[in-house]
């Protein structure tokens, strides 16, 4: 099996190193509820994520394949997992505060909040 792009080699390293956590950086700073970045989740769930996963107006990327419709699904598996999962900017202290416990980004969980 072919890889395509970024995150999903991501999904699959970890999984193979069997990860606690794994961090997907976006040059967006996390996951919006929409694409005007009004509204950044700063905890998203299941739910929303296949809900945004299935919205029509999110675009690809400009940079990359997969854009966040990619980037949501294989932080879903990772989390399906059991990993501690975020999608983040990618400011000067993210890695560390992120392997420090602290959350970043948008960050998946039980819940959906701004």
């Amino acid at each position: 099996r072919g890889i395509s792009e970024n995150d999903q080699l991501a999904r699959m390293i970890a999984e193979l190193i069997e990860a606690d956590a794994v961090l997907f950086l976006t040059a967006a700073g996390g996951v919006y509820k929409d694409d005007s970045k009004a509204s950044m989740y700063k905890e998203i769930d299941r739910e929303a994520i296949v809900s945004r996963m299935f919205d029509s107006s999110a675009p690809a990327s400009l940079n990359g394949t997969g854009g966040i419709k990619t980037k949501l699904a294989e932080a879903l598996n990772c989390f399906n997992a059991g990993m501690r999962v975020a999608i983040a900017g990618m400011s000067e202290d993210v890695i560390s505060d992120f392997a420090s416990g602290k959350p970043v980004g948008t960050m998946l969980g039980k819940q959906t909040r701004f």
